[in-house]
């Protein structure tokens, strides 16, 4: 089967929303010919992109910076909906990072090139195949609509407020835009189903759960830097922050007390401003990108993803327990994940007793041995990266199948 992927930025180990696309293009290139579009979207980190030219046939990328703070972003998604290109194309896209008229033109390129079989591709950039004439599969992650709905709630100051409601108002109409024209929309739990079904009845919508390349994220026999806690994550994301400063001011303090010279790894490349003035505290160290995060999750003794917001799986859980660590984590950060509390994970939503669990695991370190051991088999038995894998090859058969029939 030929497939032309079509991605929102450069799949990586290094970005949470681009580890599913590289370990399924890992494993779909076996028996399929892969061709990827995709943006990258961070100039000056060349580091970190993987080496894909032997998963795929063709590899075509554009440059596109991502701003950061919130008024660039604002204006860089105005200025994406009004620029020329967009409103003259057929499948012009609204209040969009993801934009760029290169990117467009490459698309209309590879299309007529070649004969691709289907289209995978990711909901920032799904815009680009919404009148393709091919079988039309995007990877979701989740319920985009309801998840844009959320930050808007949450959101207090008035530009913000705004930007957050349009940028729901946008995520509602391209999610309409996919159950009327594409063939599948894969998400990855159960619950995620749901709400999509329920916003939009007719989808077809699928859930593939995020795996785990159990061979690289193995436990390691390393000793631990005793005694200490870490977080891991792209630190330049909004929820990774809010997840980051919840634990700093509501639940660190306590720990700090009760475990005398501990320390707080916060491992992620892109810390934010407000992530690297917590250094002034001597106990935490940001680390910003790094080349591996295992040495790092290998040496610490309690991992911690004090998650209140986001929506999907945490693939930094999964992660962590497949390094046998003892993880900690609020209900969203358990959230899709096949887990049971106090068996191989702790799950705990107030600060108090989520501190009180971490002080708990440092002073029982029998404990914290077998819920790491027992969250390394619940890995090994339900989540890898080959079975999300092959019910992704089936689904691309399925419409491959029924569109050649048609």
């Amino acid at each position: 089967m030929e497939i032309l992927m079509v991605w929102h930025d450069y799949p990586s180990i290094h970005s949470g929303g681009t580890l599913p696309a590289l370990n399924i293009l890992k494993h779909l290139s076996k028996e399929n010919e892969i061709t990827l579009l995709c943006f990258v979207q961070a100039a000056g980190e060349s580091k970190q992109l993987e080496n894909l030219e032997q998963y795929c046939e063709t590899i075509e990328t554009v440059d596109i910076l991502m701003p950061r703070p919130f008024p660039y972003q604002l204006l860089g998604a105005i200025r994406n909906t009004l620029s020329p290109q967009n409103l003259l194309a057929r499948n012009r896209c609204f209040l969009t990072l993801c934009y760029s008229a290169e990117m467009l033109r490459k698309f209309k390129s590879l299309l007529s090139r070649n004969k691709f079989d289907l289209i995978y591709t990711s909901f920032g950039v799904a815009y680009l195949s919404r009148n393709a004439r091919l079988p039309k599969v995007v990877h979701g992650y989740d319920c985009v609509t309801r998840g844009y709905y959320e930050r808007y709630k949450d959101t207090s100051r008035l530009m913000p407020k705004i930007f957050r409601w349009l940028a729901y108002l946008q995520a509602k109409r391209t999610e309409a835009m996919i159950c009327n024209k594409f063939d599948a929309c894969i998400v990855v739990a159960e619950h995620e189903k749901s709400e999509l079904r329920a916003l939009f009845p007719t989808a077809d919508v699928r859930v593939i759960p995020n795996g785990v390349d159990c061979e690289y994220f193995e436990p390691k026999n390393e000793d631990e830097t005793s005694p200490s806690v870490a977080f891991v994550g792209s630190m330049s994301d909004l929820h990774n922050v809010e997840a980051v400063l919840y634990f700093y001011r509501h639940i660190y303090g306590y720990i700090k007390r009760e475990i005398p010279g501990v320390g707080f790894y916060v491992i992620g490349h892109q810390p934010a401003r407000e992530i690297q003035l917590l250094t002034s505290d001597k106990t935490i160290i940001v680390t910003g990108y790094v080349d591996d995060i295992r040495p790092y999750l290998a040496r610490t003794s309690v991992v911690v993803v004090p998650m209140i917001s986001g929506r999907g799986v945490k693939n930094k859980v999964l992660e962590s327990m497949s390094m046998g660590k003892a993880v900690v984590t609020t209900s969203i950060g358990a959230r899709g994940i096949d887990v049971t509390s106090d068996e191989n994970i702790i799950v705990a939503d107030e600060p108090m007793a989520f501190a009180q669990r971490v002080v708990e695991l440092f002073k029982n370190e029998e404990m914290r041995r077998e819920i790491g051991l027992n969250a390394r088999k619940l890995v090994e038995a339900q989540y890898s990266w080959a079975k999300a894998a092959d019910n992704m090859y089936r689904l691309f058969r399925e419409k491959v199948a029924k569109n050649a029939s048609s």
